[in-house]
């Protein structure tokens, strides 16, 4: 195995273990707040955190990207990447302050002022470490950013609940922020003594902002379309019929946050440092829609046919009107997954005008179809979504074959293991659920008897079939018994 096969499988295992901790902490966290904080209290904050979210997708402009995907990196060009990133953050700072008071009159909520004149100090501190994290991203360096991330995480988990024992209100979770910023700030100063930061220059920074525009722009149309169904549903039904929509596209949505999250930012600097090696990236990207369709499909075929069961036992009898829903929208996630990891791919290869083509025309295609369906009602505009979803995929396939020449059979030869096990993994939570009605299981067994049958069915056939993460899973497991065996001998 290569070195930079190795290195892919070591930072993949630590973005999983970072990610994950996070998660844990969050939920936690979550669970002891809802007790301390009302409902109020925490909406305040919320809205605030969402001010700021969408100023920090301008904030961001496409550095990091440009960064790590760059393939002659030298100081002035970061310096460059510094100073659009130290202007456009600082900028925002500007605006936000300006603008914070006529933000609290909008909302009609004074203490949103509070909240956001400490906020809105990330975007003045953001630009330093974020320049650091992104050149080590372009590193592969994945082991040491888990240890500043996994810091930061520690840092924001006790000061947001310190903070809410001693009665700070909605200002503890907007403390805890700051404080994972600063946090993550002092864990580059720590790891990184050395050029922790470079002097901004402008020299260079026409590119940098040619190549982030971009990538901004299709970030933005990005989270219109995925905000769009709770827009369009608000407006011709009602809150109720957002929030099952919401209820099920959450319960759709779990695979990406406990798997893509944790692959995307390994994912941009591995196809870029192939590309800077001059490494044709089809047969890397091929490998990529292998495992993770082995991944997504047969997860979603057996959400889909265990949805009434799932949404039940984890959200209760009042979400019951979701379960339709989450099965319609299990087969967009289907069509979804078809051509994953098609925007790092495009980035590293330095292609930001196709991306940007693709994301504007799916986007577009799915917010004129949840439009057009929500004005039936929900369930038109799940299969809105459906069918918008699969066109776009088609679209992507036709973008994706003038860049890196996918064609449909070397598409097809990936794909088809993960077709069998989709279909072997549907027959099996089908049968399961069919004995479960005969034999009054419960749902709780039923979903622990499903998770088991399949994951061993799983496991069986990507090792018979010698399906390409077999070997993955293989020297994951020699790495792991060779460890043991060294602790054994010490």
């Amino acid at each position: 195995m290569s070195q930079l096969a190795q290195q892919f499988q070591s930072s993949l295992l630590f973005s999983f273990m970072d990610k994950y901790l996070g998660y844990i902490l969050r939920f936690i966290s979550t669970i002891i707040i809802a007790r301390l904080l009302s409902p109020e209290e925490i909406g305040i904050f919320s809205v605030a955190f969402v001010i700021i979210g969408l100023g920090h997708v301008l904030r961001d402009f496409g550095v990091a990207q440009y960064l790590i995907q760059e393939k002659d990196l030298r100081d002035h060009k970061i310096k460059a990447a510094f100073a659009t990133m130290f202007m456009i953050a600082w900028s925002m700072w500007f605006i936000l302050y300006l603008g914070k008071d006529l933000l609290a009159a909008f909302y009609d909520e004074p203490r949103l002022t509070s909240a956001l004149n400490i906020l809105i100090i990330i975007f003045l501190l953001a630009p330093f470490g974020s320049i650091r994290i992104a050149l080590m991203r372009r590193q592969m360096m994945f082991k040491t950013l888990a240890k500043i991330n996994i810091f930061s995480y520690i840092t924001l988990f006790i000061v947001t609940l310190v903070l809410c024992y001693f009665k700070f209100s909605f200002m503890a979770l907007v403390w805890g922020q700051l404080a994972g910023v600063l946090a993550t700030n002092l864990g580059c100063v720590l790891v990184c003594r050395k050029n922790y930061w470079y002097f901004p220059s402008l020299q260079g920074a026409r590119a940098v902002i040619k190549f982030g525009f971009n990538i901004t722009l299709a970030n933005i149309i990005e989270n219109l379309a995925e905000g769009a169904p709770d827009l369009f549903i608000g407006k011709f039904m009602n809150m109720q019929a957002v929030g099952i929509y919401s209820r099920a596209q959450g319960c759709v949505g779990l695979f990406k946050i406990f798997v893509t999250a944790s692959v995307w930012p390994v994912i941009l600097p591995y196809f870029s440092i192939k590309n800077r090696a001059g490494i044709q990236l089809l047969p890397d990207y091929l490998t990529a829609i292998s495992i993770y369709t082995i991944f997504a499909w047969p997860f979603f075929i057996a959400l889909m046919v265990l949805a009434e069961p799932i949404v039940l036992l984890l959200y209760g009898q009042q979400w019951h009107a979701s379960i339709l829903l989450v099965q319609i929208l299990c087969l967009s996630a289907i069509f979804e997954a078809s051509f994953p990891f098609r925007a790092p791919l495009l980035v590293a290869l330095g292609n930001t005008q196709l991306n940007l083509k693709l994301q504007f025309m799916t986007s577009g295609m799915k917010i004129m179809a949840i439009l057009i369906g929500s004005c039936y009602g929900l369930i038109y505009a799940a299969l809105s979504l459906v069918l918008s979803e699969f066109i776009a995929q088609l679209y992507i396939f036709h973008g994706l074959k003038s860049v890196v020449k996918l064609n449909f059979m070397n598409w097809f030869e990936q794909v088809r293991l993960s077709l069998l096990v989709s279909i072997l993994l549907g027959v099996v939570c089908f049968s399961l659920k069919l004995l479960s009605a005969n034999y009054a299981i419960s749902h709780w067994q039923l979903i622990m008897s499903a998770i088991a049958l399949c994951a061993l069915l799983w496991l069986a056939v990507v090792l018979y079939f010698k399906h390409p993460l077999s070997q993955h899973l293989v020297q994951f497991y020699s790495r792991f018994k060779r460890r043991s065996l060294r602790e054994e001998t010490l």
